[in-house]
């Protein structure tokens, strides 16, 4: 069933455009950054006007003649709210249904009158973005059931089945390692399970071609903002983390699409 996916999927893909879209987004992997002292491109003179650029509201047009200020029309309610990013992490371990709980809400299928649901959005609803969980089990908090033997290493989860997939074993300390320089690891070295976002592009581009590409990208954003705002429900803090080596973290987590 799986083989004849892939084969239904290639059959239609545009192999030019899905090798110059690979071609591309090889260009914006990281290498070897780990134990680099700064993750700017730039030198540490040029420091004054990258901090400059954070959170600064730039108008599109610098010709906008008219604006409506809506300060004083904002209806009072409670809405959830994204909290900041986790400065640090602890060693404190997690109960195993609040890791089951998150990936349900986040990511699985939720029934509907019509058909499976899932609660973020996705172009022509081919969902091509997977989720791999890197799990700590010395940070997860077992109980009695069938599924506290977790062993620590990458599993893919499966949102229509809410299943876990065991793609691989890794060593703790070397899932550590794959993240976070020595730097980053006094801060973040207690964090109890990873969630990877990894595209199917051929997936996401046989219908779309090109664009299936920024399809994917909008479906990731929706889908760790998702994740953070279940997170918050559960008491989870979290980051989000881009600054590691894709082709090691590919390798190691064995799988590559």
């Amino acid at each position: 069933m799986i083989d004849q996916a892939y084969r239904k999927i290639n059959s239609l893909l545009d192999q030019v455009a899905y090798r110059e879209t690979c071609e591309f987004h090889a260009k914006t992997n990281n290498f070897f950054l780990t134990n680099a002292s700064t993750r700017s491109l730039h030198p540490q003179k040029n420091q004054d006007i990258i901090q400059e650029m954070e959170y600064l509201d730039i108008p599109i047009s610098p010709f906008n003649a008219q604006r409506v200020d809506l300060s004083d029309s904002v209806l009072v309610k409670k809405f959830p709210q994204r909290q900041k990013s986790a400065t640090a992490f602890t060693a404190e371990q997690i109960p195993l249904i609040d890791l089951f709980t998150l990936l349900q809400q986040a990511f699985g299928d939720h029934d509907s009158t019509q058909a499976s649901l899932r609660p973020y959005p996705s172009g022509g609803a081919l969902y091509s973005v997977q989720v791999i969980v890197g799990i700590r089990s010395s940070r997860i908090l077992s109980d009695s059931s069938p599924t506290s033997n977790l062993s620590t290493g990458f599993y893919h989860y499966r949102p229509s089945l809410h299943a876990l997939d065991f793609l691989k074993p890794v060593n703790d300390e070397r899932l550590v390692d794959l993240f976070f320089n020595q730097e980053d690891k006094k801060r973040f070295d207690g964090f109890n399970f990873c969630l990877i976002y990894t595209s199917f592009l051929a997936k996401a581009m046989f219908k779309y071609s090109y664009r299936g590409y920024r399809l994917a990208l909008l479906e990731a954003g929706s889908m760790y903002q998702q994740a953070s705002l279940c997170g918050n429900v559960l008491r989870l803090t979290d980051r989000v983390w881009s600054y590691f080596e894709d082709y090691t973290l590919c390798k190691v987590s064995d799988y590559i699409l």
